[in-house]
C-alpha cells in the first residue's frame, strides 16, 4: 500500500520500491501539482502481486497459512509440503487469500469423468490416453519419458495431453506445470488421481 500511494501521480523507472527507495526515488524539485491522481485497484492489485513474487517461499508461507487454517485441514500437511505448494503457487497470486482457491486441488480430490475428458482431449483418443495413464510407473522420470513418446505414437499433441493431466490432477484444464503438481502431490497421490 505504501508502494503504490508512493508511486501514484508520479512518474518512476521502476515501480516496485520499498520505503527507502521511495524515498530515494522522489524528486521534490519536480512534483506536478496539476495532474490527477486516480485510484487504481488493478494497479494496486499489479504491485502487490509484485511484493508477493518477491517474498521467500517460507515467508509467504507463514502469511498464508492463517487464511488456508480457515479454509482446509492441514492437520497432515508438514511445513515443508506446505512451502512446496505455496512456492508452486506464489506467481499466480494477487492478494494471500488466492492460495485458498489455488490450492483447492490439493484439499479436494477432483472427480473426472471419462465424459468430462472431452473438454481438453478429442473423445477417439481418450482410451488411448487412459491407457496411458492408467498403467504402472515407479517415479516421475519413469512416466514422463513413457507418455511423451507414447503421446506421439497415439497422435495426442501436448496440449491434449497435459491439459487432461490437469484436469485429472486438479479439476481445471489450465494451471500448475505437470513436474510441479507432481512435487505437490507425492508420487503416489499423483499417480492414484490420474486413475480414472
Amino acid at each position: 500500500i505504501c508502494n503504490y500511494l508512493g508511486i501514484i501521480g508520479g512518474s518512476f523507472e521502476k515501480e516496485i520500491l520499498s520505503l527507502d527507495e521511495l524515498v530515494n526515488a522522489y524528486n521534490f524539485e519536480h512534483i506536478s501539482s496539476t495532474s490527477q491522481i486516480k485510484y487504481d485497484v488493478e494497479k494496486l492489485r499489479w504491485i502487490n502481486h509484485k511484493w508477493i513474487a518477491q517474498l521467500a517461499p517460507e515467508k509467504l508461507t507463514e502469511l498464508c497459512k492463517p487464511f488456508l487454517q480457515e479454509a482446509y485441514d492441514l492437520s497432515n500437511v508438514s511445513d515443508n509440503s506446505l512451502t512446496c505448494l505455496i512456492a508452486a503457487i506464489q506467481t499466480d497470486m494477487n492478494v494471500l487469500k488466492d492460495c485458498v482457491l489455488l490450492l483447492e486441488f490439493y484439499f479436494k480430490k477432483p472427480s473426472i469423468t471419462q465424459q468430462e475428458l472431452v473438454q481438453t482431449i478429442d473423445p477417439t483418443k481418450i482410451l488411448a490416453l487412459l491407457t496411458m495413464l492408467n498403467r504402472p510407473y515407479n517415479n516421475w522420470q519413469d512416466f514422463s519419458s513413457y507418455i511423451k513418446k507414447h503421446a506421439k505414437e497415439c497422435n495426442i499433441s501436448n496440449k491434449e495431453l497435459f491439459s487432461s493431466i490437469r484436469l485429472l490432477l486438479t479439476g481445471s484444464a489450465k494451471g500448475l506445470q505437470i513436474k510441479d503438481l507432481y512435487d505437490c502431490l507425492g508420487n503416489e497421490e499423483f499417480f492414484n488421481r490420474l486413475k480414472i
